[in-house]
C-alpha cells in the first residue's frame, strides 16, 4: 500500500515557526521565515527533520504574530482577512512538510497554532 505525502500530517508539536527579528523590525517587503520539524521516530523508521523557507510579506508576518498575541471570534472580520490570506498562500505550500495547518478555528477563536519564535538568527 502506498501513501501519498499530501495527505500525512504530524503532530504539530513537532513543528516551529521563526522569523527573524531583525527582520521584522526592517521596512522590506517579503521577508523569510522558517517552520522547522523536528525528526522523530515510527515503526516504519526515522523521520528526518526539516526545514522550510517560505517568503511572507512583513504585513502578514505581523498579522499572524498577532493572533499570537490577541484572541480574535471567528466572526472578527479581521481575523477572517487573516485566515482567507493565509489559505490562499502559505497554506497550499505548508503540506510537504506534514503540518496540517498554521492557522485554525477552535472554540470559536482565530488562532496561529506553532509557537511564533523571534530570534536573532535561523
Amino acid at each position: 500500500m502506498s501513501i501519498i505525502p499530501e495527505v500525512v500530517y504530524f503532530d504539530e508539536k513537532l513543528f516551529s515557526f521563526k522569523v527573524n527579528e531583525t527582520d521584522l523590525n526592517g521596512v522590506q517587503t517579503k521577508i523569510p521565515v522558517v517552520i522547522y520539524r523536528q525528526s522523530f521516530a515510527t515503526a516504519l523508521g526515522k523521520i528526518k527533520d526539516r526545514a522550510e523557507t517560505f517568503m511572507l510579506t512583513l504585513e502578514f508576518a505581523h498579522k499572524l504574530q498577532l493572533l499570537t498575541k490577541q484572541q480574535f471570534s471567528t466572526d472578527n472580520d479581521y481575523a477572517k482577512k487573516i485566515e482567507d490570506t493565509y489559505k490562499k498562500g502559505l497554506h497550499k505550500e505548508i503540506g510537504l512538510l506534514g503540518l496540517r495547518s498554521l492557522v485554525r478555528q477552535e472554540a470559536g477563536i482565530v488562532k496561529f497554532v506553532l509557537p511564533y519564535t523571534r530570534c536573532s538568527s535561523f
